[in-house]
């Protein structure tokens, strides 16, 4: 742009300065002027579409609802942590009795729900963990370094909750796992953590 702007007035300053022919002094200037606003278009549409791609992108790689990283983003970032022999821990939470929620107050709640527990979970984690939601009822975080005990105990008590909630809270079961290098497979640690998560579920209601 501060090139463009330079050679308009470099040109414009040799026109006026030269006494002779109007016509093409008028001829000239209104070609800059057509160069000029061609310029911007096209430096507009560049611009336009740049944001249209992030956009895209960012509506791709999360969720409608919550706004947390979906399935695509997780992947894209474990992977990422894989390639650089990252020492992180995978905690996965599945509400309980969710269905309840739903049948019992209906979907508009069931949907605030999900987005209180969604931002407790922000909260807890703050800038270590990266939250996702998997889908339905189930969430994901990647933690930076080992999850100390007493976060997961916060996650299982869960006292934030009473902040302005949209109805009572049905618990959450909670697993984890540490992931050192050499790393698994992205579909082996996912497997490993949600036995984690189902052990401790069935073995809280059994």
């Amino acid at each position: 742009i501060g090139c463009l702007n330079f050679v308009t007035f470099t040109v414009l300053n040799i026109i006026f300065s030269n006494s002779g022919g109007s016509f093409a002094k008028v001829f000239i200037i209104l070609i800059l002027i057509l160069i000029s606003f061609l310029y911007y278009f096209l430096l507009y549409r560049v611009v336009s579409e740049g944001l249209k791609a992030i956009k895209l992108d960012h509506i791709t790689k999360h969720d409608k609802l919550t706004g947390l990283g979906n399935r695509i983003k997780l992947e894209q970032d474990l992977e990422h942590e894989l390639d650089n022999n990252k020492i992180f821990s995978i905690i996965f939470m599945d509400l309980d009795r969710f269905k309840q929620i739903n049948d019992q107050y209906g979907h508009l709640v069931g949907d605030k729900y999900l987005i209180h527990f969604s931002n407790i979970c922000l909260s807890i984690f703050g800038d270590k963990g990266m939250v996702y939601r998997m889908g339905g009822d189930e969430f994901l975080v990647i933690y930076h370094g080992q999850v100390q005990q007493s976060l997961l105990d916060r996650l299982q008590s869960f006292k934030e909750w009473d902040n302005n909630p949209p109805c009572p809270f049905n618990n959450v079961s909670v697993g984890s796992i540490l992931c050192t290098p050499p790393h698994k497979s992205i579909e082996q640690i996912l497997y490993q953590v949600d036995q984690n998560m189902y052990r401790n579920k069935f073995s809280k209601n059994g």
